[in-house]
Formats: structure tokens, sequence, C-alpha cells
């Protein structure tokens, strides 16, 4: 049964991310992070679907806890990993631009027009706004929900620094 687990959950691990590289060749960058959350879900949905029918109700509930937890571990990683540099590093995206440029290359001037501080706050903006964060009204920005992933991060910072005040960032 440990076999079945676990190679579900690799076989369900690399359909996410063959998922994920089709989906986000026709999305919105802005939306990556909503995406991905829809994909993880769809694909743990088809899993369980489809795992119902294989192993039928006798094991069917250790395995899919299993399965969960060990497909969940992998995203996860995944999304710290491998996801959070490629999108979110500056550098990564730098050197992507100046790769794309080809053998012709790129001058200073084309990189701070994509990558200045207006740019980058617009594109964090934006990207906030479309995945439900922030509503914009005019010039403000006020959060939408009262549960965010980015609030829940800033939290568990200040919740470290009562409890170990000599502790920094």
């Amino acid at each position: 049964m440990d076999t079945i687990i676990l190679v579900s959950a690799l076989i369900s691990f690399i359909v996410f991310c063959v998922v994920q590289m089709i989906v986000f060749r026709f999305t919105d960058e802005d939306r990556a992070l909503l995406w991905l959350m829809k994909i993880f879900l769809m694909v743990e949905g088809c899993s369980l679907f489809a795992g119902y029918f294989l192993w039928g109700r006798g094991a069917f509930v250790e395995i899919v806890l299993w399965h969960a937890v060990i497909f969940m571990l992998l995203v996860i990683s995944y999304t710290l990993t491998v996801f959070s540099y490629s999108e979110a590093s500056i550098t990564v995206r730098l050197l992507g631009e100046i790769s794309r440029s080809g053998s012709r290359g790129t001058t200073k001037n084309e990189i701070i027009k994509h990558y200045n501080l207006g740019s980058i706050v617009k594109r964090r903006l934006s990207r906030f706004i479309a995945n439900g964060e922030l509503v914009a009204n005019g010039q403000r920005y006020r959060w939408k929900n009262s549960v965010s992933l980015f609030l829940l991060r800033e939290k568990t910072v200040r919740l470290f620094q009562m409890l170990f005040p000599s502790w920094q960032r």
C-alpha cells in the first residue's frame, strides 16, 4: 500500500506540474497564485475521484489521507522553491529578460524601464487585486478579506518577535 500511495502522489505531482505549465501559457501572470491553487484543487480532486474507483472502499480513506499529505507537501515545496523564485525573484526575471534578448543583448536603460520601483509596485498591486487580496478605490487600496496568506505571514513574524524579543528578521 505504501508504494501505491507514493506512486500516486508522485503521478499527481507530475500532472500538477504539466497542467500548471499549460495553463500558465494562457493566463494572466497577475493571477498566477490563484491559478496555482485552482490547479492544485483540480488535480487533487481528480486523483481522489480516480482513486475511489481504482482502490475501492476498503483502504480508500487511509490511502487518500496519506496521498493528500504527500501531494500537498510536494506542491508546497515546489511553490516555495521553484515557483516563488522564478515568479518573484527580480534577479531571475532580470536574467530571463537578458537571455530573451538573444545575441543582440539589452541596454541598462531597457532593463531600468522594466525594473524601476514604480513598475515593481504597480505589478505587485495588480497581482494583489487580481488575487482578491486588495480592493482599489481610486488612489487608495484596502484589504478585501480579513484572512490573507500575506497577513498570516506578517502576524506570524510579529508573534515570533513578541515571543523572542531578541529575534530579528
